[in-house]
């Protein structure tokens, strides 16, 4: 149970400087007024059209959201670019791999936009706080939303482009706030923070004197909230919010700071809602009554300690000691630039918190020892490191690589024969182990449509067990499971074979790098369309059938269609072609029905008439979820002024990356005067084979 210890203190402290989370007037008069420039107000007017090709700048997704009612997304749930200056982050998580944070049009917060739960590059995973930090230049694309009177760049959103540590044009970098061999005292960190505007600090250092300590929590956080000021009194301070012990360790007991310590505290510092100057959560102490926590990058090599992983596991928390472990590499991603994965030996398993090529090496160049000593799963290691954790998970941190042994790397797949046939029952009773491999047998329950990984149950007459991911072999590719459905017909129901490890996740049970091995019966495979290509197909893209006012196949389950559809008798062939509405407010689309592809290039073909000047279209793809939400979409290049005359082909070429449900969309361009197009004969085929016609 959590222990959370309050020490009493004078009322007028508490009440002037424990209250991060609060707007409170600023707690005192601040004497540094005079070091902050006197600036002229900075107008910045708004810029750019919302596209990957012409972003808003702040101001003007800013203007974009005026009048946009709450729980509305802006161009009816379209995507939208914005760019700016990253400036404050107030979540990154590597659980799920994504970041909040705020963008500007300058590094002084001159105006400021709201990115909940963000993607790096292509929707790439965050895995720690350097991927994107204040000072970055990026581009955002994503849907935006008013949640609850907050307007923002709603969860799912990604990047675009990032250019690392340049933004806000000339404004040069955020200087360090003082270094371990020459910290800031707390009169020049406030001082410090008067000059910072919204923005968070780099990581630095200030010397200063505990005055009081509001809270210690010695359990599940392991963190404290207390102040400090130059001369242990509390008529100037600095607020340390829920930072760590000495060396970054959690706090054990509420002993180890006491009012009066000298501390030097290493972290970043902020000015939290314009009024209370402080450490960031996170924050640790380096130095206390002039006791560092030894150990360090410095430490030789000579000086760690050889143990198992159980024994690693079971030390105490330090980074003064250094210890070498043996293991074999298991859970490494591919192109992983840190080195973050599982390190596993008879005694146990660790995570490894990112691996140096050396003592104190660069980071993020974990690709290259790769390269250089050919790391995969399966590979024996020998790495040095301190014992850390993280959210209660034991992590090797601060690690480094020392040898590998590639002779025994394990990566040959188990013949089936080594595997041992069970029923879930007895896979289910079985120890973990990911020595040990299991055959199984049954049939697939709870299985998503568009699922990238192979996620379900596998069910036979003694019980059920959650499959964590399936390959279509020992050792696969990850996120590739549609194009085994694809080839293999599994689908909810089939029997099926497969060989893993018994696992568990939060007290679940779970079939661990799992792989396939075989189907049973014919009947469960689709019948592929000639060429090998599994995708299922439809007809009425001549617009010759009507039923309800609206032409056959094309009304959507999902919000992929919502134009405004007519019969017109102006045709390009046959009797009918379809007028697709426009709109003056929002980007208006035509959408198919939803339809099971399967993964490839399909080229679109159709031809279009405007019924005004000026008509732009732009043709489509869209993944569809099982509960009929539409996902990302994927265009192609934007077809302008669209003839009134002729009728006008119009040839895209849109990828489908993995199998799934998807809709094919035209997008009728949004115009200061709505324009109608015509569309007919439109044509769907994948490798020359027809699937819309």
């Amino acid at each position: 149970m959590k222990k959370i210890l309050r020490l009493m203190m004078a009322s007028a402290v508490a009440l002037g400087t424990f209250t991060a989370c609060e707007d409170v007037p600023e707690p005192y008069v601040n004497p540094y007024d005079q070091l902050k420039p006197t600036e002229p107000e900075v107008v910045i007017e708004p810029s750019g059209a919302g596209t990957k090709a012409s972003p808003w700048n702040v101001a003007a997704i800013i203007e974009a959201c005026n009048g946009l009612a709450d729980g509305s997304f802006l161009k009816d749930g379209e995507e939208v670019y914005a760019t700016g200056v990253v400036i404050e982050t107030t979540e990154v998580s590597s659980q799920y791999g994504n970041a909040t944070y705020y963008i500007s049009d300058d590094r002084k917060g001159s105006n400021k936009f709201y990115v909940y739960r963000g993607k790096l590059l292509d929707g790439a995973s965050v895995e720690n706080e350097t991927d994107l930090q204040p000072g970055d230049s990026v581009t955002v694309c994503g849907k935006v939303k008013n949640y609850k009177g907050t307007m923002e760049f709603d969860q799912g959103n990604y990047l675009v482009f990032i250019k690392k540590g340049e933004g806000g044009g000339d404004t040069p970098a955020l200087q360090t706030p003082g270094t371990a061999e020459k910290p800031l005292t707390v009169a020049e960190a406030l001082a410090y923070i008067a000059n910072l505007g919204t923005a968070t600090s780099p990581e630095g250092y200030v010397k200063g004197k505990i005055v009081a300590v509001g809270e210690i929590d010695t359990g599940t956080y392991g963190n404290a909230t207390y102040t400090i000021s130059d001369d242990g009194t509390d008529a100037t301070t600095l607020q340390v919010y829920r930072g760590y012990s000495l060396g970054g360790t959690k706090f054990k007991s509420a002993n180890e700071i006491k009012a009066g310590d000298e501390v030097i505290v290493k972290g970043k510092l902020v000015n939290f809602k314009g009024n209370t100057p402080q450490f960031t959560q996170g924050s640790a102490i380096y130095s206390l009554n002039g006791k560092t926590s030894g150990g360090g990058d410095d430490t030789p090599v000579s000086d760690a300690k050889k143990v198992t992983i159980a024994e690693f596991n079971a030390a105490a928390e330090s980074d003064a000691v250094w210890y070498e472990l043996t293991g074999t590499v298991k859970n490494l991603k591919d192109g992983d630039l840190y080195g973050n994965f599982d390190l596993e030996d008879a005694t146990g398993s660790v995570y490894v918190y990112g691996l140096l090529d050396k003592q104190g090496g660069e980071k993020k160049k974990f690709q290259e020892l790769v390269a250089a000593k050919g790391i995969k799963n399966g590979s024996k290691l020998t790495i040095r490191g301190t014992r850390g954790s993280y959210n209660d998970k034991i992590e090797v941190m601060n690690a480094y690589f020392v040898s590998i042994d590639n002779s025994g790397s394990g990566d040959t797949p188990a013949p089936v024969g080594d595997a041992k046939k069970v029923t879930v029952a007895e896979f289910n009773a079985a120890a973990e182990s990911t020595d040990v491999w299991y055959q199984l047998t049954g049939a697939v329950k709870n299985l998503k449509d568009g699922d990238l990984y192979g996620n379900f149950d596998l069910e036979d007459a003694t019980g059920s067990v959650y499959v964590y991911g399936l390959l279509s072999e020992k050792g696969g590719a990850k996120k590739l499971f549609q194009e085994l459905v694809a080839a293999k017909g599994i689908k909810e129901g089939s029997v099926i074979t497969i060989i893993g490890n018994r696992g568990s996740y939060n007290d679940k049970i779970e079939v661990m790098n799992a792989y396939f091995v075989s189907i049973e019966g014919g009947s469960d495979t689709p019948t592929p369309t000639p060429g090998g290509d599994v995708a299922e197909t439809g007809d009425n893209g001549n617009f010759e059938q009507w039923a309800d006012g609206l032409p056959v196949n094309w009304k959507t389950a999902s919000t992929a269609g919502n134009a405004t559809l007519t019969q017109s008798t102006t045709a390009h062939g046959g009797s009918y072609s379809v007028q697709v509405g426009g709109s003056a407010s929002a980007n208006k689309r035509i959408g198919y029905k939803e339809m099971k592809l399967s993964a490839g290039t399909y080229t679109v073909k159709f031809y279009a008439k405007g019924l005004a000047a000026g008509g732009t279209l732009r043709p489509g793809v869209v993944p569809v979820s099982s509960d009929n939400k539409a996902g990302t979409y994927a265009y192609s290049d934007y077809v302008d002024n669209i003839s009134t005359g002729d009728w006008q082909l119009v040839e895209a070429s849109l990828e489908v990356p993995t199998a799934g449900t998807y809709s094919f969309v035209v997008m009728n361009q949004k115009k200061a005067e709505a324009i109608d197009i015509l569309i007919d004969d439109f044509t769907v085929t994948l490798n020359g084979k027809s699937v819309i016609k």
